[in-house]
C-alpha cells in the first residue's frame, strides 16, 4: 500500500498546487485547528473535515489503482436494471479513472470540487454518493482494500502536516500526465485452450449487443495501448472509447477478451458480498504476486483461505488500533518533511 498511498499525496500536492482557493481552504482549516504549529493527535483529526473532502476528491479524480480485474469463475446474470449474462471464465475489468469522471452521476465531472464531500455541519454524515458503486478507489466487497482506513489516516495526517509547515511551488515546464503500466503474462503454448473459450466469451457478449474496438487476435489492442502511452494519452483513448461504445464494452489484452464496465448497476452484482465469490483475481494478477510473496497471503488467496486471512488481519485496522499510529505517523511525517527541507 505504500506506492498507492505515496501516489495519492503527489495527485494532492499538484492540486493543491494547480487550484489555489483549495490549497487557501485547507491552510485555513489547518490553521484553525493546529494553530501555532501545535503538533497535530487524534483528536484534531475529526475537525479536519475539508483535508478529509480533498483526499476525496483527489481519489475520486486520481484513483491510485484505475483499474482492477475480476474473474468470473461460475455462469450467473448481474444488474437489475438491465441485465447482463457472464459466461464462465470471462474477465470484467472496472476503469475507476471513467468511472469517477462520469458527467451523469458527477456534477462538473472533471472539475476538481472538494466541496462535494464535505460532511454535514449538524449531523456530521458524509453526503450520499450518486450510486453505491459509483466511487471505488478502494474496490468494493469483501476483498476491498483491507488497509483502506489507514491510507486514509496515514493521508489525512500528512496533508495537514505538509500543509502546516511547507508551502508549495509547481516547479515550470513540467508535463503532468497520468500514467497507467499494464504487465502481461503469456500462457505458455496452450493456444486452444486459450483461444476456444476467449471466443466463446467473445460470442457471448456480442450476442448481447456488447460492442467495442476491432482487435488482432492474440494480441488485443496492446499495439494501440502502446501508441497511445507513448503519447502520453493512455486515459483520454479510454475516455474515447467510453463515448464510442458506452460504458460497457469489449476490450482485447493479449489473447483474451475483456469485459470493461463503468456501469455502478452491474458493479453492484460484481462486488456485493452474495455474489462475490463468483468472482477471484486474475490469473494474471496472481502470477505477478505469488513469485515474490506466495500464495499464502492475503493479496492473492481466494475461498476460505482468504477469509481466514482476512479475519486475522482485520483487527489491526479497528479503530482503536488505528489511534495508536496517530503518533507514529506523525513522527514519521516530521522527519520525512525535514529530510526534504534539508535536501532543498
Amino acid at each position: 500500500g505504500s506506492e498507492t498511498t505515496g501516489n495519492l499525496m503527489v495527485w494532492m500536492l499538484y492540486v493543491l498546487m494547480t487550484n489555489e482557493n483549495v490549497l487557501q481552504a485547507c491552510r485555513e482549516e489547518v490553521d484553525r485547528v493546529l494553530p501555532n504549529g501545535i503538533e497535530l493527535t487524534n483528536e484534531h483529526l475529526q475537525d479536519l473535515l475539508v483535508c478529509e473532502a480533498v483526499i476525496n476528491e483527489t481519489l475520486r479524480l486520481y484513483p491510485p489503482v484505475p483499474f482492477f480485474p475480476r474473474h468470473c469463475i461460475r455462469e450467473h446474470m448481474i444488474g437489475t436494471e438491465h441485465q447482463m449474462r457472464m459466461p464462465k471464465d470471462a474477465i470484467i475489468f472496472v476503469n475507476s479513472y471513467v468511472l469517477h469522471r462520469r458527467s451523469d452521476m458527477w456534477p462538473r465531472a472533471l472539475e476538481f470540487d472538494y466541496t462535494r464531500w464535505m460532511r454535514d455541519p449538524k449531523t456530521g454524515l458524509k453526503p450520499k454518493l450518486p450510486h453505491p458503486y459509483a466511487y471505488l478507489p478502494f474496490a468494493a466487497g469483501p476483498r476491498n482494500c483491507i488497509g483502506q482506513n489507514f491510507a486514509l489516516l496515514e493521508a489525512k495526517i500528512m496533508l495537514a502536516m505538509f500543509i502546516q509547515r511547507c508551502n508549495f511551488d509547481l516547479v515550470p515546464g513540467q508535463k503532468i500526465v497520468p500514467d497507467i503500466k499494464i504487465t502481461m503474462r503469456p500462457k505458455y503454448g496452450l493456444w486452444t485452450n486459450i483461444l476456444y473459450p476467449a471466443k466463446k466469451i467473445y460470442d457471448v457478449f456480442r450476442a448481447q449487443g456488447i460492442c467495442g474496438e476491432p482487435f488482432i487476435p492474440l494480441f488485443g489492442q496492446l499495439s494501440e495501448l502502446r501508441k497511445q502511452r507513448n503519447n502520453d494519452a493512455s486515459m483520454i483513448y479510454h475516455e474515447e472509447l467510453v463515448k464510442k461504445h458506452g460504458n460497457v464494452y469489449l476490450f482485447g489484452l493479449g489473447p483474451l477478451t475483456h469485459l470493461v464496465a463503468n456501469e455502478p448497476d452491474l458493479l453492484a452484482d460484481v462486488f456485493s458480498r452474495n455474489k462475490a465469490s463468483n468472482y477471484t483475481k486474475t490469473v494474471e494478477f496472481s502470477g505477478v504476486f505469488v513469485p515474490l510473496i506466495g500464495s499464502h497471503n492475503l493479496l492473492v488467496a481466494e475461498g476460505s483461505e482468504h477469509e481466514r486471512a482476512r479475519r486475522m488481519i482485520n483487527p489491526a485496522f479497528y479503530h482503536v488500533n488505528l489511534k495508536s499510529m496517530v503518533s507514529i505517523i506523525t513522527d514519521r511525517t516530521a522527519k520525512a518533511i525535514e529530510s526534504i527541507i534539508s535536501n532543498e
